[in-house]
């Protein structure tokens, strides 16, 4: 059975004209299957954020398509599409700090309008996803007492609780000492193999490139070179 991409990037464009005209992304496309991992790399300022916003359906795209699980983004509400089908993960945490561990986890099936409070599927399911990051014992916790890494394996958790097929990554580990960088990826790479997740992942740390299935060279807007790592 041939297996269907879950993203599909076609001739992405997208660029700003204030103060002057810069394309930041010149007809970029890439594909993404079940189970498969990408990094995308290249220096500062070249659009990597820009192109993993767009792949996730934060901001739209000058021109081109954008095709998540087999639909179009332009011609469907993105917000639907975005909390049935994709997770992520921010160099900031962007975690809610006044509220607990597992209420930051449950944030995605709120939004979603899931029922969430105890013993409903969707509170299982974010205790169950604590034990994956090994959080059970910081459940009530207030976030703001969490270190770094403990925010970080939250915002995996919270990434995973509607079970997308994709999970999108910011510098996930751009904020952290090596050792719980290290511990940051072994466990992303290990959630998204192991759930069978789809990963895209924006960084500059080679160490977390070489995890991935796949590298992606993003240079003066164009995606110069594809390689296995």
């Amino acid at each position: 059975m041939i297996m269907e991409p879950i993203l599909q990037a076609k001739k992405i464009c997208k660029c700003f004209t204030r103060p002057t005209r810069v394309d930041v992304l010149k007809d970029v496309s890439l594909e993404l299957y079940p189970g498969q991992s990408v990094a995308i790399m290249g220096a500062s300022g070249e659009g990597k954020s820009t192109l993993l916003h767009i792949l996730g359906t934060l901001e739209a795209p000058d021109s081109g398509d954008l095709l998540i699980a087999g639909i179009s983004a332009a011609h469907n509400p993105t917000p639907l599409l975005r909390n049935r089908h994709i997770g992520f993960i921010f160099q900031g945490y962007n975690l809610l700090e006044n509220y607990t561990t597992i209420q930051n986890i449950l944030m995605p099936a709120l939004i979603s309008g899931k029922p969430i409070h105890k013993g409903t599927p969707a509170y299982q399911r974010a205790l169950e996803l604590l034990g994956k990051v090994d959080l059970e014992d910081r459940a009530e916790f207030s976030t703001k007492l969490l270190s770094g890494g403990e925010k970080q394996r939250v915002a995996i958790a919270r990434a995973l609780c509607n079970d997308p097929g994709i999970i999108l990554a910011d510098e996930p580990s751009g904020n952290l000492d090596h050792q719980t960088s290290k511990m940051i990826h072994d466990l992303l790479l290990h959630c998204c193999k192991d759930l069978s997740k789809a990963l895209i992942v924006v960084t500059h740390d080679r160490e977390l490139a070489s995890l991935c299935d796949k590298t992606v060279q993003l240079c003066n807007g164009e995606i110069k070179c594809i390689n296995p790592s």
